[in-house]
């Protein structure tokens, strides 16, 4: 079942298990989320959004107690030797700090609460463009990807990396980023061996005259095809 509501995003679930929902961000972009197997985001989840129910909340309170305060304030300014009333002002003043850091620890907790959230689950966040990309899976592996007119560029860490060009067959060509700047082209030799050239197809060398590894990398390139 798939639940739609243009102002928020969807959620689609499968015999009562949630297995998408999808949100749109700040800036119009779209933040899509798979809860991890086992897991248990829906408890963290619910969690979170209790804990930004709670910072709604005490924020509220310190804009009505900030208020009270100014009128306060103003009272007691118009007549210094009114005693009542600058004690009452000086209290009122007192109260919008005590509710300033229940709002700040709130929202401490509402963070940390979004933390846990997202930990449980696979997240993709798409710019309100399309163009770029993050993204975390399961066990915590993160990569972006930014989208132009001639390809996509994809950053990941080192473990995606190698899952990526494990990926690669014999006669594959991987166009890659090196982390010194140079474009290269991973491929698999007849041996089943890792080998990086030159987009020409000529040996590569680091600036050490060293052959280039995995470790060296940085990003995949996806090139479009024109024709």
């Amino acid at each position: 079942m798939v639940v739609f509501n243009p102002a928020t995003g969807a959620v689609i679930t499968e015999g009562g298990d949630l297995l998408v929902e999808s949100t749109f961000t700040d800036t119009g972009g779209m933040r899509i989320e798979v809860p991890n197997e086992g897991g248990d985001y829906t408890e963290a989840a619910a969690a979170a959004e209790e804990a930004t129910a709670a910072v709604d909340e005490a924020v509220a309170a310190v804009r009505v107690a900030t208020v009270d305060a100014q009128m306060a304030a103003l009272t007691a300014a118009s007549d210094e030797t009114d005693t009542a009333a600058v004690a009452a002002a000086e209290e009122a003043a007192a109260a919008v700090a005590e509710l300033q850091a229940v709002a700040a620890a709130a929202q401490v907790a509402s963070d940390e609460a979004e933390a846990a959230r997202l930990a449980e689950s696979a997240t993709v966040t798409v710019s309100a463009d399309g163009t770029q990309q993050s993204i975390k899976d399961a066990n915590g592996n993160t990569a972006t990807s930014i989208t132009s007119d001639t390809g996509v560029l994809i950053t990941m860490g080192l473990t995606s990396m190698g899952q990526a060009l494990d990926n690669l067959a014999a006669g594959d060509v991987q166009p890659v980023l090196a982390t010194d700047g140079a474009e290269l082209a991973a491929g698999v030799d007849a041996d089943g061996n890792l080998v990086f050239r030159m987009p020409d197809g000529t040996e590569a060398a680091t600036a050490d005259g060293e052959a280039y590894t995995a470790d060296d990398l940085t990003a995949l390139r996806l090139i479009f095809s024109i024709g």
